[in-house]
C-alpha cells in the first residue's frame, strides 16, 4: 500500500495544473495594478480640465475613446472600475477556494 506523504501537494503529477495556478495568480496581480491605477485616475482626473496627453493615451489603452464629454469620460471611466474590481473580487475568490 502506498501511504500518502503531506509533503507532496496534491496536483505534483498533474501537467499544467501549476501552470493554471500561477497564470491566475500572474492575473491577479495584473488585475490588483489594474484596479489601483483607475482608483488614482478616478481621484485624480478633473474631467472639465484639459488632459495632457499621457492621460489621454492612458485612458484610450483602457478603452475610453470619448474624452471631450466630462459625463461620458467620467461614467466610463467609473464601469472600467467596477468590472475590474468584479473580476478582481472573482478571481480571488477562485484562488481561495
Amino acid at each position: 500500500m502506498v501511504e500518502h506523504s503531506n509533503l507532496i501537494p496534491d496536483n505534483f503529477n498533474t501537467p499544467g495544473l501549476g501552470a493554471a495556478l500561477s497564470d491566475k495568480k500572474l492575473q491577479l496581480e495584473m488585475l490588483k495594478s489594474k484596479v489601483e491605477r483607475l482608483n488614482e485616475l478616478a481621484g485624480e482626473l478633473d474631467p472639465y480640465q484639459p488632459l495632457s496627453e499621457q492621460v489621454q493615451d492612458e485612458l484610450k489603452s483602457l478603452g475610453i475613446l470619448v474624452l471631450d464629454d466630462p459625463f461620458k469620460l467620467t461614467n466610463q471611466l467609473v464601469v472600467i472600475l467596477e468590472d475590474a474590481t468584479e473580476q478582481l473580487h472573482q478571481l480571488e475568490s477562485e484562488l481561495l477556494a
